[in-house]
């Protein structure tokens, strides 16, 4: 069976890969998910594991994916949502 994507996570999918972004993790540079984490950053899912690194082969924790989702949901940790 074949799982086709809704509209919105195509185009989503799509609009992380459109454009060449530049993500201000030092450890990105290259790596085949750059423009995916590029866009998580632009849109706010995601500051990294510190201040100029993402450490994108590292297993992502249950509380760094629950983060993302609920990011992505527009909850926003910050404000204590």
């Amino acid at each position: 069976m074949q799982i086709v994507p809704d509209g919105a996570h195509a185009l989503r999918r799509l609009a992380a890969l459109a454009a060449d972004r530049a993500a201000p993790f030092r450890d990105m540079t290259g790596h085949w998910a750059i423009r995916y984490v590029s866009y998580a950053y632009e849109k706010g899912y995601t500051s990294g594991t510190g201040a100029d690194t993402f450490s994108p082969d590292d297993k992502a924790s249950a509380k760094m994916y629950l983060t993302f989702l609920l990011r992505a949901l527009g909850y926003n940790d910050k404000a204590g949502d």
